[in-house]
């Protein structure tokens, strides 16, 4: 039986070997950790053992630091880069997204490309909700989470960072069979 390193050898990669400075060595690095990190963000949404989903939520979260230490060197390599993303956050700002006014806009507008889950640890189908908002980012509305015969939400309470354990918000009666359905509920709470 063929050991995990016996897989490994240089001529097995993405890297063509061609890279002309380290600039670009740099943004293949990005690229490649920006799509580990999503590939094992989808395989902890996929995966059904709750070990499984916690080992891969995690590691898809250390991805993203890698994806800091290098972009950390790019801001510092290219002269280029730093401008370039300066004005990309000027031009999202511009955009002013904000949450949905009204119960029909939910209903109407509200996709779930609209939010990122974060499984919570220690508390099996039970997920932060993530929402982006233009002037805040991306920010913890609540909670959704199977419980005995549905799918129910518990909106975030408590001004500051969220903490499930710490937070007052308490779980809504109202049960629905989708974690959409769910989370659009978590929203009409936040504007009701």
């Amino acid at each position: 039986m063929k050991k995990f390193r016996d897989y490994l050898n240089e001529n097995y990669s993405t890297i063509d070997g061609n890279v002309a400075s380290d600039t670009e060595l740099l943004r293949t690095a990005i690229q490649l950790e920006y799509k580990a990190s999503n590939d094992y963000a989808l395989m902890a949404k996929q995966a059904t053992n709750y070990e499984v989903q916690l080992v891969l939520d995690k590691v898809s979260k250390e991805e993203i630091t890698h994806y800091g230490e290098f972009e950390a060197l790019l801001k510092k390599y290219d002269p280029e880069h730093e401008p370039a993303e300066e004005k990309g956050e000027d031009e999202v700002k511009a955009m002013g997204i904000k949450l949905p006014e009204s119960v029909e806009e939910i209903n109407e507008k509200v996709t779930r490309k609209d939010f990122e889950y974060e499984a919570i640890e220690g508390v099996p189908n039970t997920y932060a909700v993530y929402y982006y908002s233009g002037d805040r980012g991306r920010v913890v509305i609540g909670w959704v989470g199977w419980k005995d015969t549905g799918w129910t939400c518990r909106p975030k309470k408590d001004s500051g960072k969220a903490n499930y354990n710490k937070d007052s918000g308490k779980w809504k009666s109202k049960r629905c069979d989708t974690r959409l359905k769910a989370t659009k509920n978590l929203l009409k709470s936040k504007i009701e």
